[in-house]
């Protein structure tokens, strides 16, 4: 049975705070840990941790490594450079090193041994319809889809330690019509609707599911 830690930005804890807010067994607020039967996965998971900072930019993603020691993890999900691309403009070359910034961040965790960590899941960014920091939501979705590219680049050249993961329902329908954020979002940042919520954990199940053939 596997360990599957979660560390990023807000959207972790945003999702966490809604899920505990529905359970009354006190030990599910124990790290943060949900059950895994929420997700689904109670025959793969033995602990589901979701962690994660308001506000948390890529520069600050080492301060969460503390998290995956303290429990334990063998799979772990990143979820992070939305605030980046929004604080500020960015050339193409800029927002390449803040891809591989991630993406080598994501390596070291496999490669330390004492980590224990065999996989890491690192998440696309989402679009935005509300403005935080200097740039528009469309300077924003510009920088993003760039963003989203170089990581997928890079992780497929790592196939055996990370894997990219585009998060389905959030982008284009089945008929490739664009999604309107507000369907999913209710604040114009965070998956924080009914719809949202529901294709949010289920995106997360899906890409855990196949990190799982990663550990031992």
């Amino acid at each position: 049975m596997v360990t599957v830690s979660a560390i990023g930005h807000s959207y972790f804890v945003s999702l966490k705070d809604h899920l505990q807010g529905k359970l009354t067994d006190s030990h599910s607020h124990l790290h943060a840990e949900i059950p895994g039967s929420i997700f689904s996965l109670s025959d793969h998971v033995k602990h589901l941790y979701l962690g994660g900072v308001r506000g948390c930019f890529v520069k600050h993603l080492r301060e969460q490594i503390h998290f995956l020691e303290q429990t334990r993890a063998n799979l772990v999900l990143v979820e992070i450079a939305t605030n980046d691309l929004a604080d500020s403009h960015h050339s193409d070359s800029q927002i390449l090193t803040l891809a591989n910034t991630v993406h080598q961040f994501a390596l070291e965790l496999v490669n330390n041994k004492s980590l224990h960590i065999q996989h890491v899941l690192i998440f696309q960014c989402l679009k935005r319809t509300r403005r935080l920091g200097i740039q528009s939501p469309s300077q924003y979705e510009n920088s993003a889809k760039k963003y989203n590219k170089y990581l997928k680049d890079l992780c497929t050249s790592t196939p055996a330690k990370t894997t990219y993961c585009h998060h389905t329902g959030f982008w284009q329908n089945k008929q490739r019509q664009d999604i309107s954020v507000k369907l999913w979002s209710q604040d114009g940042i965070h998956p924080n609707s009914v719809y949202g919520r529901h294709h949010y954990i289920k995106s997360l199940r899906k890409y855990i599911l196949r990190g799982l053939k990663y550990c031992k």
